[in-house]
């Protein structure tokens, strides 16, 4: 593990090593320059047969003052017989009079990804990847001086404006000097191969242009036939070395004032020798309170603790560390991905700790926020999942406590007994609504509505319930924008925060209820949930006690209080959280210990009508029906009291325990049928793709679904799609018989729409 690291002096000896660059390139003891270790290992181009040319070398390029990164190699030597592919990185070293004095060079071992792009990629696209894309100009020629093909690199190279071009051309004609071409024909015919050859070619324009080129004789597929391979780099600019490495000084300049990120360089002391102009500016600190000081002369003792641990793991492993560092800002604790790494000398040691960074300040925030998301909709999940079972079994115990109570007298002994069994199953529903409302799973009619109206209607309601103790203050924002929710659900929300605000002023407080229009930039300073745009913002605030950190991390899970025992189920907030949710809305809470506790709603602000409208609806009468139903219900408990709800209101029953069933009888019973009641969520197929199979076959079917949670099958988001009847678990036998008469008697034209 670990990349290798060398570094040499000007005259490209080498000067430090680590066992991971001996392991990866070869660059052992035994090699005391470039060049010794370029011919000893048969470094060679990325295509593994062409000799990399000396002075091309990524450190070599570095020597310089140019900046290489991530230049690929091949080499073979003792520790790899069979050859590796290695990514170089190399980077000139600087004296005070800005001269290059050395460079460093970063081995990365390519060998497993090329291994892998050998076996997957096909003959043709190799073709195309080391002759068409290779940066180096290529071409194929034959003894007498036919192009038989070349690449874009080497047209452009001679000022050609595309490969085609050059085919009608004779190599020949290229040559400012055709007798060059001859003599080197003749060492390769001899030699098979002609490496590091300078050659001056004749660009289109009569220009010249000097090449590297590096020639093989290859043996056609046609016996005796022979064709050359030529690689050619362009080293015109070579010429002009001097000018290029001012040029590249400026550039590597502008680069490192430039890096987003830090840059630093240690001895084995500690004491910083090096940093970049990012670092200086980050940390607002001056080179010479930084030069040549230790972690604990500049940073206070509990983050340089910190910082010398890691620096003693380099020292001990000799290999890359990779750790996220505290370190203090002016704007509070920022979080840093540090990666260091070992500079060693020829005998393993290491010299030097270098060292680079990021600050992921914001992105561990943003990853916890991601993290507290997910948690919280496993957990809505799970809780919408416990609620359908629980409707299913309420919906038993309150159908045959409600026919019982029916059948007994008040003066009768098992009266108090079954009111007793219904008011428990009354509480478990409300329960069970709670949970559905956090999971988000609740079926809702949203309206739009004006929440200055609503809260000013809550006004006396809130003062009920928060006792005199506790002042209710409201600030209602003229002007205020509409919004699209369900009233109920919102005057829950704010019922549950008062109540929360006032558990939390025993002694007596403050309440504060207040509205107004927000635009919120992609500037804004707010969770990154609350995405840009224009809300309604309803904040509620008390004086209370306030929350710590971690009290607000769970805040909002469901049966998590911070109350004492039996003083809270823990859904108030749980519920408030799923509501804001479904109502596609924000919450974000501000608290701290001792001042108070502050939860701002954010519901997308909307142009429209609000809806005046609050007739309330008086209790149609239960009338008895004589209609044909067909009842689906996977659950034999529900489907039997069903079963004796319909027989006790008087209609023909036909039940199914499930869809495969349901679809037999209703063959069997074609055209007698007036009503699908079936249970939406099924093992075999759900209510929503029956009900639609069987009005393929009959329009006219009327359809009623009963459900727990439907899980968006007939609710977008939980809003109840247009002309779908549902009933919710748990019902009593004369919310069935209301329900039925009022999907029966709906004329055709608007009955379910499945």
């Amino acid at each position: 593990m670990g990349d290798g690291v060398t570094v040499v002096d000007r005259d490209g000896n080498f000067v430090l090593r680590n066992s991971a660059a001996e392991r990866l390139a070869g660059v052992s003891a035994e090699h005391r320059s470039l060049g010794e270790w370029c011919h000893a290992c048969s470094v060679r181009l990325p295509d593994g047969v062409t000799p990399y040319p000396e002075d091309q070398l990524p450190t070599s390029r570095a020597l310089l003052a140019e900046s290489v990164d991530g230049a690929e190699l091949f080499v073979q030597h003792a520790h790899a017989p069979e050859g590796k592919w290695v990514s170089v990185t190399a980077r000139p070293f600087l004296d005070e009079a800005g001269l290059t004095i050395g460079a460093v060079s970063i081995y990365r071992d390519l060998t497993r990804r090329k291994h892998a792009e050998q076996a997957l990629r096909a003959s043709e696209r190799r073709y195309r990847l080391l002759f068409e894309k290779n940066l180096a100009g290529i071409c194929r020629t034959t003894p007498e001086g036919r192009i038989l093909e070349c690449n874009e690199a080497f047209a452009r190279m001679l000022g050609y404006d595309s490969s085609a071009e050059l085919l009608s051309v004779n190599v020949k004609a290229l040559y400012q000097k055709p007798s060059e071409r001859a003599e080197l024909i003749d060492r390769l015919l001899e030699q098979k191969t002609v490496t590091q050859q300078e050659v001056c070619f004749q660009r289109k324009d009569g220009g010249p242009v000097w090449i590297l080129t590096n020639m093989n004789l290859v043996e056609s597929d046609e016996p005796g036939e022979f064709t050359i391979i030529g690689t050619t780099f362009d080293i015109t600019e070579r010429k002009r070395s001097r000018e290029e490495l001012r040029v590249s000084r400026q550039r590597f300049a502008a680069f490192m004032r430039h890096l987003p990120g830090v840059a630093f360089m240690k001895d084995r002391e500690g004491r910083y020798v090096f940093y970049n102009e990012a670092a200086q500016g980050l940390f607002h600190l001056d080179p010479v309170d930084f030069l040549g000081k230790t972690d604990h002369e500049v940073w206070p003792a509990e983050y340089a603790d910190r910082f010398v641990a890691n620096d003693e793991a380099v020292l001990r492993s000799k290999t890359l560390v990779e750790a996220v560092e505290a370190v203090p800002h002016r704007q509070g604790v920022h979080y840093w991905l540090i990666y260091k790494f070992p500079i060693v000398d020829d005998y393993d040691e290491v010299q030097f700790i270098g060292g680079m960074g990021i600050d992921i300040t914001e992105r561990r925030q943003l990853e916890d926020q991601l993290r507290q998301s997910q948690k919280m909709e496993a957990v809505g999940r799970l809780a919408g999942g416990v609620a359908h079972d629980f409707n299913n079994l309420l919906t038993v115990i309150s159908g045959y406590g409600d026919m019982i109570m029916r059948g007994l007298t008040p003066e009768d002994p098992l009266h108090g007994c079954i009111e007793e069994v219904l008011k428990a199953a009354s509480r478990a529903t409300s329960l069970t609504n709670q949970l559905l409302a956090f999971s988000r799973r609740q079926v809702i009619q949203p309206k739009i509505l004006d929440l200055n109206i609503l809260v000013a209607n809550m006004d006396r309601m809130l003062r009920r319930v928060i006792g005199e103790h506790i002042e209710l203050e409201t600030v209602l924002t003229p002007g205020l924008g509409s919004v699209k929710a369900d009233a109920g659900q919102i005057e829950q929300v704010i019922m549950n925060l008062a109540v929360n605000a006032r558990d939390a002023m025993s002694e007596g407080g403050k309440l504060y209820i207040r509205t107004g229009n927000v635009d919120v930039q992609h500037s804004s300073r707010l969770p990154a949930d609350v995405r840009p745009g224009s809300y309604v913002r309803l904040t509620v605030a008390d004086t209370g006690k306030g929350m710590d950190a971690e009290i607000m991390v769970h805040l909002f899970e469901p049966f998590y209080t911070s109350k004492a025992t039996g003083k809270g189920t823990g859904l108030g907030l749980s519920t408030v959280y799923g509501i804001v949710k479904q109502s596609g809305g924000e919450i974000v809470v501000e608290s701290e210990p001792g001042r108070g506790a502050t939860f701002q709603i954010y519901l997308p602000r909307i142009v429209g009508i609000m809806d005046t409208a609050h007739a309330t609806r008086t209790q149609a009468a239960v009338l008895p029906g004589t209609e044909t139903i067909l009842l689906v219900e996977d659950e034999p408990g529900v489907r039997q009291l069903v079963r004796d709800m319909l027989h006790r209101l008087g209609y023909t029953t036909l039940e199914a325990g499930g869809a495969v069933d349901a679809l037999r009888i209703f063959e069997q019973h074609h055209g007698v049928i007036d009503l699908l009641l079936t249970d939406v969520i099924m093992p075999q197929m759900s209510g929503r793709e029956l009900a639609s199979r069987l009005r393929a076959v009959q329009p006219s079917l009327k359809v009623l679904y009963m459900s727990g949670y439907t899980d968006d099958m007939l609710a977008h988001h939980g809003v109840l799609e247009p002309n779908v009847f549902l009933l919710p678990k748990p019902f009593a036998p004369d919310e069935l018989g209301v329900k039925l008469r009022e999907v029966l008697d709906t004329p055709a034209t608007k009955s379910a729409d499945v």
